[in-house]
C-alpha cells in the first residue's frame, strides 16, 4: 500500500473507519454510551496513564458538546496524543528488552 499513489488518503480512511466501527461495538457502547461528554473524555484520559493539559481535555469536551467532534474523533485524538503514544512505545520497548534478557538468562 505504501508508495502507491493515494496511499496516505487510504491509510487515513482506514484508520477512521476502524475507529468509527470500534465505538459502535456493543462492549464500547455498554461501557461508554450513557456517559456525559465530560465523563466520557475524563474516563478515556484516565485509561491512558498520562496527563492531558486542561486545555486538551476542555477542547475535547467542547468539541463533543458543540458537535464539532464525534466520540470516535475524540477517542482517536486521545489515542494519538503524542505523550500517550510515547509512553506506550516506551512501555513496549522496556518489555521487549526485558524479555530478551530473560531469554538470554534461560539459555546461559
Amino acid at each position: 500500500m505504501v508508495g502507491r499513489e493515494g496511499w496516505q488518503a487510504l491509510l487515513e480512511a482506514n484508520k477512521q473507519a476502524f475507529v468509527d466501527s470500534f465505538v459502535q461495538r456493543p462492549a464500547f457502547i455498554t461501557a461508554y454510551g450513557n456517559m456525559s461528554n465530560d465523563v466520557f473524555v475524563d474516563t478515556l484520559i484516565s485509561h491512558t496513564g498520562v496527563t492531558f493539559t486542561t486545555g486538551e481535555r476542555d477542547a475535547l469536551v467542547s468539541g463533543l458538546t458543540n458537535g464539532t467532534l464525534t466520540r470516535s474523533a475524540a477517542l482517536r485524538s486521545i489515542a494519538e496524543n503524542g505523550r500517550f503514544v510515547e509512553a506506550k512505545f516506551n512501555d513496549s520497548f522496556v518489555i521487549g528488552v526485558n524479555s530478551r534478557r530473560l531469554d538470554q538468562r534461560c539459555t546461559d
